[in-house]
């Protein structure tokens, strides 16, 4: 389960782009050995960069990503989402992650989110991870919450 903070960053930047950063903690809900994912509490601090053009929206994001215990990693990625109807989203997202130099891996998720209003949402995403270390696939059921502060 991943809870975030959202905070955008005021219209100094170019206007036709959305700059946040929403600090996250993700929970481990899950069991690697079960093939649901992590089993450790992950911290992460992505800068996001999004536009929005009528109802599509494409962001990129570049984060610090750190799991107690172990030393600090980054993460680089993209989503694309689209709008099919007020308020709901279906996206994809591609993501490299780097935590170690030894275990880096590569993540592939479908989802979706509902915005109950402009600062609070819903998501979930079903997703597919590949492990540098490791020749198998493992799957990944992410649910969370954001809220957005102004």
């Amino acid at each position: 389960m991943k809870l975030a903070l959202k905070w955008e960053l005021p219209d100094v930047l170019p206007a036709s782009l959305d700059w946040a950063v929403e600090p996250e903690i993700v929970l481990p809900t899950g069991s690697r050995s079960a093939g649901i994912g992590g089993e450790g509490t992950d911290i992460a601090v992505p800068l996001r960069v999004s536009r929005q053009q009528e109802r599509m929206l494409a962001t990129a994001q570049l984060a610090w990503v750190k799991t107690p215990g172990e030393d600090a990693g980054w993460s680089a990625g993209a989503l694309v989402e689209c709008e099919p109807a007020p308020a709901l989203w279906l996206g994809q997202e591609l993501l490299h992650e780097a935590l170690v130099p030894t275990e880096a891996f590569r993540r592939g998720s479908l989802g979706l989110r509902w915005e109950h209003s402009p600062r609070l949402l819903v998501f979930g995403a079903l997703g597919r991870s590949r492990r540098r270390s490791a020749d198998d696939d493992e799957h990944s059921v992410r649910v969370g919450f954001e809220y957005a502060f102004n």
